[in-house]
């Protein structure tokens, strides 16, 4: 299946952090859907996504794994709150690329507070991907 595809079935763009999808191995999008992206620092938050990259990579390298893939159930779950926690803030009213409802709510960037993002993604590395959010093999 292709990226797009997978997009078209789920009715909308999906991404683990905005970095991770699942089905998709060893692929990571800076900046993707349910990232901070264009609502922060972009390149404050584009240095916290790279930084986690190269965490998956460097720990895939020392485990000897040769795949690390997000589960689907946690990039559902990740989307699912990112659109909750956009429902009635002013981005949400708003007719634009982000708001896949058009002004209706359901925002496809993650509007939750940055320091949170920024932990999140360093826990992930700290446990070494072993959250129970992603695969490695």
């Amino acid at each position: 299946i292709k990226l797009h595809q997978k997009w078209e079935n789920n009715g909308r763009p999906t991404a683990f952090y905005g970095i991770h999808v699942s089905g998709f191995p060893n692929c990571y999008i800076m900046q993707g859907p349910h990232s901070p992206s264009v609502l922060s620092c972009m390149i404050y938050s584009s240095e916290l996504q790279a930084d986690h990259i190269v965490g998956a990579v460097s720990t895939c390298k020392n485990l000897s794994k040769g795949r690390i893939e997000v589960v689907e159930d946690a990039e559902l779950e990740w989307v699912n709150n990112s659109e909750r926690l956009g429902f009635n803030k002013v981005q949400s009213a708003c007719q634009n690329w982000y708001n896949k409802d058009k002004g209706k709510g359901a925002l496809q960037v993650y509007t939750g507070e940055l320091e949170g993002y920024r932990k999140s993604l360093i826990h992930d590395v700290d446990v070494k991907f072993e959250s129970g959010s992603y695969k490695l093999n």
